[in-house]
């Protein structure tokens, strides 16, 4: 196994102007090492509203970092951001100076005027799928999620990624096989190599030899035939292949900056025609893939399928390997399972997702949502417009009703201190009824006011603990609609690996046959016969049991005897 450095050292990239600039490490794989706070150099993720990401690359110091764009490239008509923006991050909420993103991840950010503010997260693959420059169609984290689990990626495997558009199942594949080998293995000299791109190498990491050109190990990486378990490349890769070739630079611009161009390598190929073997000796991975999972995200898959051989170095040659392809159309995903039963793939299967975002709101009386102020669509607006104007009918019914009931309370108390007065004349009883009258007008306001507050809402009817729990389902869906199809391509199985297993797993021999004395049944057949242990002998149990059955029939059989013998 290779010797991997205790942490991950930053990466070193050089800026359009020729300077060089220090790349902190990915974000996306953090470690129990990396620091709670945002880095300079490093991507981030701005939280605007629920439904609203945006990506920024944190640059305290414009002139010493390179563009948080990629390169501009003319097919694509992008931009270069400008000088002022290249600092600051404008959004809707108001600008927010690089400076003050270095907090800790997930902390809120106030905005320059402070009538604002964000929250600045740690970004995730989940986070980069949903805020993303898409170039292409983009395969959404339900789909990402199901495919990985499917094709059984894990940490050490070795991926194979067709049609790799704007990143999004890359960004996934890599932190699923991500094992901790994170920088490139270094010379016998104890220096690591440069780069594609250009970039140096770094000293500071232990001596990892660079595995030698050969056959494929157990744990999916190159061995020669005198090369040892430490010199194998045990490091979990993505091989990703995009046929645009602006695409695929811009992709590699986007891998250097979040730090995962170690584990990720971007090849600008035709695979339908030229296959997925790399015969580039500088790439660090044998000149071949021997991948254990294949993802072909093609506008025609069943023309890639047949370059997948173990033959080429293309598939490993020690394990299964499972195939997933992203075909939108059912026609596609039929022909597709046609040419892959051609191959020899085996299991095809074909599954569709579809994902829906289930919202819970609590619903109040009169039909409104408690505690969540909803955004009306236009088509519903009048809708709610007309059920607004029927609560406010009733609630002033309610009010109509309310003083009338304390003006015929009123008359009715009126009425009766008239008619107490009438009877006795007294003018002190008459001046205690006044009071008591005073008394009753206030407690009568004060119910009045409550009432009110019941029925505008502010009182204690309307609690959020209050209601009736209702759960619906999102509209739009937020996955890319597409069939998957899955399948497996068994290893071969040939007369040699059936005589060499024999030779490894010896099948006990048959027990000898054991007759029921009484009976006259064998033993050694049927539900009830002995089952040996490994080594082919009787449990002891069962030795006891057919020792008493023979000496019941020895002593059936002498009682016998001596029986005959008398008579």
């Amino acid at each position: 196994m290779a010797v991997v450095a205790s942490h991950i050292v930053p990466r070193l990239a050089s800026s359009p102007d020729g300077k060089v600039v220090a790349f902190a490490d990915s974000p996306f794989l953090p470690t129990s090492t990396t620091p709670a706070a945002i880095q300079p150099n490093t991507r981030a993720i701005a939280h605007l509203t629920r439904d609203v990401l945006q990506p920024v690359l944190v640059q305290p110091n414009a002139g010493a970092s390179p563009s948080s764009a990629p390169d501009p490239v003319p097919n694509l008509k992008r931009r270069a951001p400008s000088a002022a923006s290249s600092t600051s991050l404008n959004t809707r909420f108001g600008s927010f100076a690089h400076s003050d993103l270095l907090v800790p991840a997930g902390s809120q950010v106030r905005s320059s005027s402070g009538t604002g503010f964000i929250h600045i997260l740690r970004p995730t693959p989940e986070l980069w799928t949903l805020s993303l420059p898409h170039r292409t169609q983009v395969v959404y984290t339900p789909d990402s999620s199901y495919i990985l689990h499917r094709l059984r990626v894990r940490p050490g495997s070795r991926v194979i990624e067709a049609g790799a558009g704007s990143g999004s199942f890359t960004h996934a594949a890599s932190r699923a096989v991500y094992n901790g080998v994170h920088e490139k293995p270094m010379s016998q000299s104890g220096k690591q190599p440069d780069s594609e791109d250009g970039l140096p190498g770094n000293s500071e990491i232990e001596n990892i030899n660079k595995p030698t050109h050969g056959i494929p190990s157990d744990n999916g990486g190159l061995c020669g035939k005198n090369t040892t378990a430490s010199q194998t490349d045990s490091q979990g890769r993505v091989l990703s292949f995009e046929f645009h070739a602006d695409r695929a630079a811009i992709l590699r611009h986007e891998l250097r900056q979040h730090g995962l161009s170690d584990i990720i390598t971007v090849t600008n190929r035709d695979v339908c025609a030229a296959g997925f073997t790399l015969p580039d000796q500088d790439l660090d991975i044998g000149g071949n893939t021997y991948a254990t999972a294949v993802f072909l995200d093609l506008p025609a898959p069943w023309l890639a399928i047949p370059h997948l051989t173990r033959e080429n170095g293309s598939l490993s040659k020690t394990k299964a390997v499972r195939i997933c392809c992203f075909s939108p159309c059912l026609e596609q995903a039929l022909r597709t399972v046609a040419v892959l039963r051609e191959q020899g793939w085996v299991e095809e299967d074909l599954v569709e997702i579809a994902h829906k975002r289930l919202e819970v709101r609590r619903i109040g009386l009169g039909g409104k949502e408690v505690g969540y102020k909803s955004r009306v669509p236009a088509a519903t607006a009048d809708d709610e417009l007309k059920i607004g104007s029927v609560e406010e009918s009733v609630g002033r019914l309610k009010k109509q009703l309310w003083h009338r009931k304390v003006k015929q309370a009123r008359q009715r108390e009126r009425a009766a201190k008239k008619r107490k007065l009438e009877n006795n004349g007294s003018d002190d009883e008459a001046h205690q009824d006044d009071s008591s009258d005073g008394d009753m007008e206030t407690v009568e306001d004060d119910e009045r006011d409550d009432a009110t507050k019941e029925e505008t809402g502010n009182g204690k009817l309307h609690l959020l603990n209050q209601g009736r729990v209702v759960v619906r389902t999102e509209p739009e869906l937020k996955t890319h609609t597409s069939y998957l199809v899955f399948a497996v391509l068994p290893l071969a199985w040939t007369e040699a690996d059936e005589a060499n297993a024999r030779l490894k797993h010896p099948i006990p021999p048959r027990p000898t046959s054991q007759l029921n004395p009484k009976t006259g049944k064998d033993y050694t057949s049927g539900d009830k016969a002995p089952k040996p242990t490994a080594d082919g002998k009787l449990s002891k149990t069962q030795e006891k049991k057919l020792k008493k059955a023979a000496e019941k029939a020895a002593r059936q059989a002498a009682a016998g005897a001596n029986k005959s013998a008398t008579s």
